[in-house]
């Protein structure tokens, strides 16, 4: 868990592609990270995770980049559960499976407050090898923020304080 006072959910509690069917409440935040690349409706499921996070909330989102990661190869030679390759925006991508993070973010109606690419540590001139698995933590993901419009958000307060 990224706190101490966080409801997590993984394979144990059910399958993400289907959260609101084991998960019936609003969140602050609801985050994930290295999970959309393995489920087989990103999209849809998106979708899903964005209706648990309140008015005024946020959804953080941590995909690996497809050019850091995968390195122009696929399947995934690194990991054998990735379904999809990320990149944050590109009109052409080499992976048949890409898909463009920025335009399925926009598609939520929120505020995208941050979309980058981290790639601390990454080498670049080091090939085919899944660097993220090294001793020193290199990065090769997209880090996306998106925040819900808080225009109902006094609404939702006042729910769950029992008002």
């Amino acid at each position: 868990p990224v706190a101490d006072n966080v409801q997590t959910f993984d394979l144990d509690n059910g399958d993400a592609e289907r959260i609101t069917e084991f998960v019936d409440r609003k969140f602050n935040f609801v985050f994930s990270s290295h999970c959309l690349e393995h489920l087989d409706n990103p999209s849809r499921v998106l979708m899903e995770w964005w209706s648990l996070v309140r008015n005024g909330g946020y959804l953080i989102l941590i995909v690996p980049d497809e050019d850091l990661y995968e390195q122009g190869v696929w399947p995934s030679r690194f990991s054998s559960g990735h379904r999809y390759t990320f990149t944050i925006h590109k009109d052409k991508s080499w992976s048949p499976v890409s898909i463009n993070l920025a335009g399925m973010l926009e598609k939520l109606g929120g505020d995208i407050i941050l979309l980058e690419r981290q790639d601390d540590g990454y080498d670049y001139e080091m090939e085919a090898s899944d660097q993220t698995a090294m001793i020193d933590n290199r990065l090769a993901q997209i880090i996306a923020v998106v925040r819900k419009s808080a225009k109902e958000g006094r609404a939702d307060a006042l729910l769950d304080n029992g008002n």
